[in-house]
């Protein structure tokens, strides 16, 4: 038979689809905010909540307190940073933050996850392989090589720049590593690299 669409059913169709265009939305809003408290907005790299949520994460899916796994934490800071900011400005200062976090995801790929602890303070949390000491000299060895994002300062500032090597962005690095069972042996092992990177930098 003949169906008849009148007035009324356009009505109720164009209210269904309004509720869900709503709806929908609400979920992407939802997500997109969800996404910002993990995300630092600067570089696109988990932020310290971010660090906790994965490390929950991966800490739910042990089978028992006596299975244990290997994780290796590496914590460093940028030195020279404080220079970069004074002598070229916070711009130049933030572009090379997001320089630094692409050069490690570079440099990590899927091995581990990158983590901006804050300021000029990242972490790298590789699990199930110990190979920090590597991952360590390819960022020194990369540091090198572009002359603390010289060539990034420069773009940013559309000038050459002059930058003695002592003034130059290099990085200090704590490492540690351990086979831990939950939250808090992560925890510890984050406490230790912290301790090895204070070590590293008074000495």
């Amino acid at each position: 038979g003949l169906f008849m669409f009148e007035e009324s059913d356009a009505d109720l169709l164009r209210t269904a689809i309004k509720e869900l265009i709503e709806a929908l939305s609400k979920v992407s809003i939802k997500k997109e905010l969800e996404k910002r408290s993990v995300t630092d907005t600067l570089t696109g790299l988990y932020n310290r909540q971010g660090m906790k949520e994965y490390i929950n994460k991966v800490t739910r899916g042990f089978v028992s307190e006596k299975e244990r796994h290997k994780f290796t934490i590496l914590y460093m800071d940028l030195d020279n940073f404080k220079y970069c900011n004074d002598h070229f400005g916070h711009e130049a200062g933030d572009a090379v933050l997001v320089a630094f976090s692409r050069m490690l995801e570079g440099i990590v790929e899927s091995s581990g996850y990158i983590i901006r602890y804050g300021g000029d303070e990242f972490v790298i949390i590789i699990p199930d392989k110990e190979y920090g000491v590597e991952i360590a000299e390819k960022i020194f060895a990369n540091l090198r090589h572009n002359k603390g994002f010289k060539k990034v300062i420069e773009e940013l500032k559309n000038m050459e720049v002059n930058i003695s090597e002592k003034n130059r962005i290099t990085c200090s690095i704590g490492i540690s590593s351990g086979n831990v069972s939950g939250y808090s042996g992560i925890a510890m092992i984050l406490k230790r690299a912290d301790e090895a990177l204070y070590y590293v930098k008074n000495n």
